[in-house]
Parts: C-alpha cells; structure tokens; sequence
C-alpha cells in the first residue's frame, strides 16, 4: 500500500512514477522508514543512527525536489500539468512567484503527509471488507465490473458506495487515531481552567465511537452514511477548525480511486485465520503484514476467508 501510494502521489505531484532507486518517491520512502525508527522504542544508539539517517536521507531529498524545481522553472513551454509544475508557474519570476524554499516546503510537505496516511488507510479499508464478503460484493455490484479496474478520475467523488466505504473506514479506524493542540492563551474546557502552552490530546478514534452520533458504533457498516450527519468536531479523521488537514480532499480521493480500481477488478479476503493486531507508528497502523489472496473477479463468488483475530476483534464488531 505505501508503494501504490507512493507510485500515485508521484504522478499527481511530479508527473512521473518514481520508482527508480534513488529517485524521489524512493527517498521519500527512505525518510519515512527512518523518521518511524528514529520516533520508535529502540535502544538509544540505534534510534540515533536512525536520526542520522533521516537527516542524510533528508539532504538528499531535498537536493532531488530542488534540482526538479528548477528544471520546471528553466521549462516554461514544457512543463507538465503536475502539481509541482504548477507551483513553479505561480506568478513566473513576478511578485506573487513562491521561491523555492516555499515550492519545496509545500511538495515535501504533500509528499511525506500523504503517502503514510493513504497507504494505512487503504490496508485497514481492504481488511474491514476482506471480514464482510456481502459488503465486499455488493461494492463491487454498484461500482460495476471493468477489466482494467481503473475507474474516471472525474467521477470518484460521485460514486456514493465508494464514498460511504471510505467513510466508515475512516470512522471505525482513522490512521490519525488522535491528535495533539497546544492552547495559545489561558482558557476553559469542559470544566477545566487550562493555561496557556498546554498540551490537550483528542482522538478521532474514540470520538468516532460515540453512540448517539454512531449506532452500533463498533460495527463495519457503510450503509449508515446514507443517514448519518455528523458535525466536523463528531467526525474528524483529518482533524477540525483551523487545524484541518489541508491535503484531506486529495488523500480522500486517493483512497477512493486505489479501493474502486482494486475491488472493480479483483476480490480480496484473508488467507487464512490470522492475528490482526495493532501499533502506533506515527500513524494508527496495523502491526505486521498479512498474507491475502487476491482473485481475479468473474473467477466465482466471493470468498469468505480467513478471519481475522487478535486486537482487532476488540476494535471492530464481527460481521
């Protein structure tokens, strides 16, 4: 999932898949690996020659994005409709021109923010459905059988299964699975007098566990969208207000379009009886990798597979 996101991210930001070593989807990946190790619980000396390495894997990511930055800078008449592209272009040497301190905070930025993310979110989403054959089979009905799997990138938004599956995997398991605010100024909450330069932690995964917004509220069930309003602040897996992930449309969509071009073309299951169980990692993430059989569709019905045991049967209610 972390290479799918990657190869996707790649196109929309670079115009290219990246998937030369060396290149920049692969030292993103690089800093990534590092960045965990460096914030895990290993030995001293081993979470700093992870930071040592995340800092050299750093400097060379950012010789990369600087060299692309200026090739499009240099290519006015042939540069491509990337993201990075169009961030060259703003303003074109005027006064409103981002310099490239600021084009490569925002690509990097994009970059390291969406790949993690994404690629969470996909494993959790085609684990909840590899536990709900008739939820699995009926996305796949609405979203219609294609060959190629690949569905238009200009109606991903609009199709309603697709959208109401993200969401509820996004509620049931949010890769942000809590959050930390700093207060600015001395203030109230909830009772409580909190002073300024205090730490207050939220979490979307207990907040998305609220019984009167969300019935059954351990339960996979996508349908519930089709009624279900809740507010910014009852349902935040991209954080609320001010604070609210910037990139959450484009990681949403991401999503979506990976999920629609998987279950279009091919059924997933468990398989066999396996642990699923959980860590934090920066992110809310599943803790080991799992073994999963992917079916061609029309190759029969959906399987049931394996089930799933471990933590997640605390986190989730069986189908």
């Amino acid at each position: 999932m972390r290479g799918l996101s990657r190869v996707m991210l790649s196109c929309i930001l670079l115009s290219s898949t990246e998937v030369e070593p060396g290149g920049i989807g692969d030292l993103t990946r690089a800093l990534l690996e590092h960045r965990r190790g460096a914030l895990s619980s290993l030995e001293w000396s081993q979470r700093l020659e992870a930071r040592a390495s995340l800092i050299e894997t750093g400097d060379q990511l950012d010789a990369a994005l600087r060299e692309r930055i200026r090739f499009f800078r240099r290519a006015r008449e042939s540069r491509p409709s990337c993201l990075l592209a169009r961030l060259c272009a703003l303003g074109d040497g005027g006064d409103f021109a981002l310099s490239e301190d600021e084009i490569l905070a925002h690509t990097s930025v994009f970059f390291r923010a969406g790949i993690e993310p994404v690629a969470v979110g996909l494993a959790w989403t085609l684990i909840l459905l590899s536990q709900a054959p008739a939820i699995r089979e009926d996305l796949a009905r609405q979203l219609g059988r294609k060959p190629d799997g690949v569905p238009d990138p200009d109606t991903v938004d609009s199709l309603q299964p697709l959208d109401w599956t993200v969401k509820e995997s996004l509620r049931l398991l949010p890769p942000n699975a809590f959050m930390a605010r700093v207060t600015q100024c001395p203030t109230e909450l909830a009772g409580l007098r909190l002073p300024a330069g205090c730490e207050v932690l939220l979490s979307p995964y207990v907040s998305h566990r609220d019984p009167e917004c969300f019935p059954r509220p351990y339960a996979f069930d996508p349908r519930r969208w089709k009624n279900a309003h809740p507010t910014p602040f009852e349902y935040l897996p991209y954080g609320a207000g001010p604070k609210h992930c910037i990139g959450s449309h484009l990681a949403t969509w991401m999503m979506k379009t990976a999920l629609a071009a998987i279950v279009r073309s091919h059924d997933i299951s468990l398989e066999r009886d396996q642990e699923v169980n959980w860590k934090i990692s920066v992110t809310f993430m599943p803790a080991d990798g799992l073994a999963m059989r992917v079916s061609p569709r029309g190759s029969g019905s959906p399987r049931s597979g394996g089930r799933a045991t471990g933590a997640l049967r605390r986190l989730v209610e069986p189908g």
